[in-house]
């Protein structure tokens, strides 16, 4: 079993800002086609906004987005990025920055804070079953506004898990490292999609889309976005 708390500390205190949100091989130019279309996929974010960002690492996403929000609350379960983000958002001074994690949320909860723009930032892969992905969505309901959106992106698409994974085979990878890999990505949760679509409208959510990927990144091929919108 993987334990990507340990994966996720590990990559807290590399160099490359990329690395620490699982993209090694992005350059400043993918970061900002990944922030256009973040924003696009919300139909825009407003200076009026509170922003909830799960997965945060060490906080390249709400540095982005501070200027163009009234507030941003990020948290992360990797006390190791939850140290380096504190750092790097000092002079951010509308950042909250907070360990916390889904599916409980339970320092979110606590507060009074309800948000009206969510990023989910594909950690749902991260959960152990779906029925934490049921307590994610139920809990991020009662944290949401009443015309709030969720953005929750790449995310591993179960109808196209094997076809991912038969193309590892056409990889020039040795036996161990093919091994790690389809272990790696076996311990991931690939989800339906329409086991989503059956608890959406049961955590009073009234709209759900099924979104692309932007085909400028390679987790095109296996993983696609979803929003939710009361």
């Amino acid at each position: 079993m993987v334990d990507w708390k340990l994966i996720w500390d590990a990559r807290a205190s590399s160099s490359n800002p990329f690395e620490t949100m699982g993209r090694s091989d992005n350059s400043i130019f993918d970061f900002l086609v990944l922030m256009d279309d973040i924003q696009r996929k919300f139909g825009g974010i407003f200076q009026n906004d509170q922003m909830l960002e799960i997965g945060c690492g060490i906080g390249c996403i709400a540095s982005y987005y501070s200027p163009w929000v009234a507030r941003i609350s990020c948290i992360d379960n990797s006390d190791a990025m939850v140290s380096r983000a504190k750092m790097n958002l000092k002079s951010f001074l509308n950042v909250n920055c907070y360990n916390d994690s889904i599916p409980k949320l339970s320092k979110t909860l606590g507060q009074s804070t309800r948000f009206s723009k969510i990023i989910v930032g594909s950690v749902l892969q991260y959960l152990n079953s779906f029925d934490e992905v049921i307590e994610t969505i139920s809990n991020l309901s009662l944290v949401s506004q009443s015309s709030c959106k969720i953005l929750f992106t790449m995310n591993p698409d179960l109808s196209l898990k094997d076809e991912y994974m038969k193309s590892y085979k056409t990889l020039n990878l040795d036996s161990d490292r093919l091994q790690k890999s389809l272990e790696i990505e076996n311990s991931r949760l690939w989800i339906d999609f329409s086991q989503i679509e059956m608890i959406a409208e049961q955590s009073g959510f009234t709209h759900l889309q099924k979104l692309p990927v932007n085909s400028a990144f390679w987790q095109s091929n296996h993983m696609f976005d979803f929003i939710l919108a009361k």
